[in-house]
């Protein structure tokens, strides 16, 4: 987890640009008219209210049968339970030849875990360097010391 984290840290995306760069240009536009930002772990947490707030933002008209339906599709059992719909099948076929993996491995995108358990799962040496780079990066721009501040404002 530390080489992947310091490799990670340094930017994986487009043009080395990194996730800090691409949480702070998503701030920068979070008032814009066309712009929802929803956090992941508020979202697990009520999925009624955040399935409304989307389609009320897409325009998008619910009945109780489709928020209901929306619900028990969006949950992680139903997710679990389908995981083939939910894996990356194309992208694991693709690595596993090119990296001559042995083939078939699990690409669900969906797993067992919960929201807030990273704080069990990332070592500590890594949980400081996210707490460092947050207080350099992102407490200059959005005034906010920690995610839990941040996702409130959201």
């Amino acid at each position: 987890m530390e080489d992947f984290f310091t490799a990670w840290a340094k930017g994986g995306g487009p043009e080395g640009e990194s996730y800090w760069h691409h949480l702070m240009d998503w701030w920068a536009v979070r008032d814009r008219p066309d712009v929802l930002l929803f956090s992941y772990s508020r979202m697990i947490r009520d999925r009624e209210v955040h399935v409304r707030r989307l389609a009320q933002f897409a325009g998008i008209e619910l009945d109780s049968e489709l928020v209901d339906l929306t619900v028990e599709r969006t949950s992680r059992d139903y997710m679990l339970a389908h995981k083939d719909r939910f894996d990356d099948r194309l992208m694991r076929e693709l690595s596993e030849r090119g990296g001559r993996l042995p083939p078939g491995s699990d690409s669900a995108k969906v797993r067992a875990g919960s929201t807030g358990n990273h704080k069990d799962e990332i070592p500590s040496s890594v949980a400081d360097q996210i707490d460092a780079i947050w207080r350099e990066r992102v407490t200059p721009v959005t005034g906010f010391t920690d995610f839990s501040e941040l996702e409130a404002a959201l």
